[in-house]
């Protein structure tokens, strides 16, 4: 939180030459009321005052002056006022009294540059005389110095106990002070290396809501109060580590071709969550998906459902028992079965799955090493942090290495060097029921020959 603030950095000017000025003096009496080498002028930031050493020289005899009195205006057209009196002890001949007189100057913080005036008026009483005034008159400025902010509260604050590193945040009050003028740093927090405008914050316990910063410039004037600070809860996601592998059954398969298998591109997808001590948003991969379409199917192929019940005739078991034994390789096919080729397809989802899982860990490995830095304007939710991550080149490098080695890697696990394993999972299926058939033909009278 950025607050604007103000004080006003006092500079005095103090005019030299001061000259005597009086008026209907008796003969013999002069009356001086100087301010030369003794003079000197203070302004305190933190006091405010100006302080002002006159000298009061007297010459005559046994001459009496009333109250000296200290007078200040705001600005060239203001009105002198009294701030404050003093009574010489100086009386008789060639006697002298200093006398230091402070004048306070007024609160007011201004938008501009003020200029106050300073000046002594004294009167002879005895013997009689005209009043008089110092000469010339002291002028303080006041001149308004600008601190913008106070920077650095955007480090994190957060509320999870177990993190033990200290939380800080690199404070500046501004762009410029005064010479010699130094912030002092209080509230919620302890603080360190406070120099000049700058200083360390600790925040204890991490509990960084409803907590309040103070910056104080000689001892007065506060800087800025900041009581909001953004409060981010450490969180755990539980993340995938195996692509859920969803299996669709396709209705229509191409005509000609009893059986398909197309594995669709991987889905990946990542919950961003805060993480302790490092106070960065890293990244779960929550969602691993890849649908793969398939079906197994004998329509449209001219080929018939092998049975043991279809097998009616010798000529029909050995026809029936030659196809199902070349495994639907030999030409004029006439039957198959869809549990045979559903067993082919099968090895083919069953490959791209055990050369698809381990681009996957690859993949998420890389992902879940990704983070992004904290920021209390543009990174400070999950949801914030889930798009940055998501934006990062490296994810997206990850993501399409893993779908580009997938696509590369089902050439290699494509027919013909899937052959030996397609072959034996039909071969699984087939067996059993050409022993069923050799069963039937043996049964029949006289048996059935292949």
């Amino acid at each position: 939180m950025n607050t604007l603030w103000r004080v006003g950095a006092l500079v005095a000017l103090l005019c030299s030459g001061f000259a005597a000025c009086w008026a209907a003096y008796p003969v013999g009496t002069t009356a001086t009321l100087y301010a030369n080498n003794e003079t000197s002028l203070t302004v305190g930031i933190g006091t405010r005052n100006v302080t002002v050493t006159w000298k009061a020289v007297l010459t005559g005899a046994q001459m009496h002056m009333a109250p000296l009195s200290l007078q200040r205006k705001k600005g060239a057209n203001g009105t002198w006022t009294e701030i404050a009196n003093w009574t010489p002890s100086c009386a008789g001949v060639a006697q002298e009294d200093k006398q230091e007189l402070t004048g306070f100057i007024p609160d007011d913080d201004p938008e501009t540059t003020i200029v106050y005036y300073y000046k002594v008026v004294g009167q002879i009483e005895n013997p009689p005389g005209g009043s008089f005034e110092s000469s010339p008159i002291v002028a303080v400025t006041v001149v308004p110095v600008e601190i913008e902010s106070i920077s650095g509260l955007d480090a994190v604050y957060c509320t999870h106990e177990g993190c033990q590193t200290a939380v800080t945040a690199h404070l500046a009050g501004g762009i410029a002070l005064p010479a010699g003028y130094m912030v002092t740093w209080g509230g919620d927090a302890t603080f360190t290396n406070q120099i000049g405008l700058n200083a360390i914050a600790h925040f204890a316990g991490h509990a960084g809501k409803n907590k309040k910063i103070t910056a104080t410039l000689g001892g007065t004037h506060p800087i800025v109060y900041s009581s909001e600070y953004t409060v981010v809860t450490s969180g755990t996601v539980q993340g995938v580590v195996e692509v859920d592998y969803v299996i669709i059954p396709i209705e229509e398969i191409p005509e000609g071709n009893p059986g398909m298998t197309d594995a669709q591109l991987p889905i990946v997808d990542i919950t961003a969550y805060f993480t302790h001590p490092t106070h960065k948003w890293q990244c779960k991969v929550t969602t691993s998906e890849d649908i793969i379409l398939q079906g197994a199917s004998l329509a449209g192929t001219g080929v018939s459902e092998a049975t043991v019940e279809q097998a009616t005739t010798e000529a029909i078991y050995r026809k029936m028992y030659a196809d199902l034994d070349s495994l639907g390789h030999d030409d004029g096919l006439d039957w198959y079965m869809v549990s045979a080729v559903l067993a082919h397809e099968t090895v083919h989802s069953d490959d791209w799955m055990a050369v698809n899982n381990p681009l996957f860990d690859v993949c998420r490995a890389t992902v879940e090493g990704l983070s992004v830095d904290y920021d209390d304007e543009t990174c400070d939710n999950a949801t914030a942090a889930y798009n940055q991550i998501k934006d990062l080149q490296a994810y997206i490098d990850a993501i399409i290495k893993y779908i580009n080695d997938g696509e590369d890697a089902k050439d290699d696990i494509d027919h013909p060097h899937c052959d030996t394993r397609t072959d034996a999972a039909e071969r699984a299926v087939v067996d059993p029921m050409l022993d069923a058939l050799d069963a039937k033909a043996a049964a029949q009278n006289p048996p059935w020959t292949r």
